[in-house]
This record gives C-alpha cells, structure tokens and sequence, in this order.
C-alpha cells in the first residue's frame, strides 16, 4: 500500500546562496569539482528579487530574468509563463545550476525549479487576470454548500481557487490548508493538493478531480475549468471595486487598437498610445468590453479584427455596467 506523499515530488539542492556566497565564488567552487557527471551538477538556492524578466527564442517561449544581485537567470520552454508575473518585480525561490555562457561570456544560472512568492506588486496583475477571464454568459455552476466543503477539501486530487492571496489569508482563518501547496497564476508544483490564487486564462485544470472555487461572485463570471465546484456566497466582485470605465476610457482604447501596427502586439497600445490616459486594467477591461459587443475579435496576441462601421451602445455590456463610474 502507497500513501499519496510516497508519489510526491520535490527538488533537492546542494547550496543555499542567500548567505555571504558570491556568484564569482560558487562558479569556482562548481570548477574544482570537475570532471563530473551531469547528474551530479551542483545545484543553488536563492529567494531574491527580480530585477528585469524577458521571453527569448523564436517561438518565444525561453525566459531571462536579472536578479537584484545581477546574476542573469534563464529557464528553458515551460518557464515562459512566468514572464508576466516577474516584469513585476515578483520575489521568488529558485533553485538553479551555474555555467559560463559562451555567447557572453558571463557566469548565468539555469533553472531548475522556480516557485512565485507573495508580492504587493501582484495587486494589478490579480484585476487583469480575473478581466483576461471574463465570460458575458453565466456558466451552470455546482454550488457546494458549507456543510459539505470540509469533506471536499480532504478529497485527493484538489485544486482550490482563489481570485486574490488576501482571499486565502481570509479563508485560512476557517479552513486547512496545511496539506496544499501554493501556486500564482500558472501551475508549478507537481502536488495532489494544491491552491492556485489567480489562475492564467491557459491554466490546465486537467490534471484534478476536483476543482473548488471560493470566489463565487454575485455580478461577475469568468473561465474556470469545466468540472468546478463554486463555495456557496452572495458576494459582489470586490477585485475589481477600482477599476473604473467610462465612455471617454474606451475611446481611447479603441482608437488605440484602430491604430496599432501590424507588427506590435496588442498589450504594446497601451505603452504606445495610452500611458497616463487609462491604467493597464482599464485598458484590459476596454479590450473585453470590445470583444462583449463584437466591436473586435482577439485572434492572438498580436492580431485582432476591428468593425469600424458597427454602432453599439456601451452600456449593452454587463462588464462596462459593472465597472463604469
């Protein structure tokens, strides 16, 4: 007989770098352990705070971050998805190899394993995650009443839901969560228990069973996995109580996405065309708002179709009701 933690999966490292050990230092000490086999390469630990954070490669789908020491980290495919969340200067606990780059010459890391921890910089990144999920039709939802909601989150294979890190904290007062790892925006460690706040509209749900929300709102739907299961609550969309449209936001927005080049990535109007006239949530919800009347359609995150000669009124868009001022 296997209990579920003899299938859990962790990773081991050899050095915490967050003492008086030098990059410089560490790479020395990787050298005089040559010749090694590669599964016996040296592995670090750091929490530090991210400097700067780019996606590179063809498909785009390589990340470079900058530590706040300067020590250049670069993940591999799947780290990619991290992006958004470390242009805000996330802390994170990372674990990672060190080598000289050929093409620089400079020592850099590759990761190995990188975990988001809690930041106030997530604040913003909560509203356009909760907006970039948006749904104008209301799903059918499975309420699971409160009676009942202890027994479900003993259940293995469980992913909880949460919209922001301060509805955990709220929600922790009532219940257990001792045994669920903690994820933000994308899906990290490989648990049979885990708490995601603010999944990414790509997030796979596929691999739980269950799937329970505690943000279950009164005035807003968004995209979830097929099979959730919503915390009984008559709650309004608190999240987004600061995000404010109204007529003069959304011109602006889509004058902007008139003009964008071919070439430019729609999240790129809003540095080109509309810093100091809206924030980047305005700009999120306007794009949603556009899309609810059939004003444009989103084919990527580069392409989108503009109906220049189509009248709607604004107000026949629950999210532009919801938000405006």
């Amino acid at each position: 007989q296997f209990s579920q933690d003899d299938f859990a999966t962790g990773v081991v490292y050899d050095v915490d770098m967050d003492g008086d050990l030098t990059v410089a230092d560490a790479y020395q000490f990787c050298q005089s352990l040559q010749p090694t086999l590669p599964s016996d390469v040296v592995k670090f630990r750091a929490q530090a705070v991210v400097e700067r954070a780019n996606v590179f490669g063809k498909e785009r789908n390589h990340l470079s971050i900058i530590l706040s020491n300067g020590l250049e980290l670069k993940g591999f495919f799947d780290y990619a998805k991290y992006a958004t969340a470390l242009k805000t200067g996330a802390e994170i606990d990372v674990v990672f190899t060190l080598e000289l780059d050929s093409y620089s010459g400079n020592i850099c890391g590759i990761i190995v394993d990188l975990t988001l921890l809690n930041s106030l910089h997530f604040e913003e990144l909560y509203k356009t995650t909760l907006l970039n999920n948006y749904l104008s039709e209301s799903p059918q939802k499975q309420v699971v009443p409160a009676n009942k909601l202890v027994q479900l989150l003993d259940q293995p294979s469980t992913l909880v839901v949460f919209d922001t890190y301060q509805q955990f904290c709220d929600c922790s007062k009532f219940y257990n969560f001792d045994a669920y790892t903690l994820d933000f925006f994308v899906q990290n460690k490989c648990s049979f228990k885990s708490v995601v706040i603010a999944p990414s509209k790509q997030f796979d749900y596929s691999q739980y069973n269950n799937v329970i929300s505690f943000a279950n709102y009164t005035n807003f739907e968004r995209s979830l996995a097929p099979n959730c299961k919503y915390v009984q609550s008559t709650l309004p969309c608190d999240v987004l109580s600061d995000v404010k449209l109204d007529r003069n936001v959304c011109v602006s927005v889509y004058v902007a996405l008139k003009n964008k080049n071919k070439f430019e990535s729609i999240d790129s109007c809003f540095t080109k065309y509309l810093l100091g006239k809206c924030t980047y949530p305005q700009f999120v919800a306007s794009v949603k708002v556009f899309e609810e009347l059939q004003l444009i359609e989103v084919v990527d995150d580069y392409n989108l179709v503009v109906f220049p000669n189509k009248k709607v009124d604004l107000q026949s868009s629950k999210l532009f009701n919801l938000l405006s001022i």
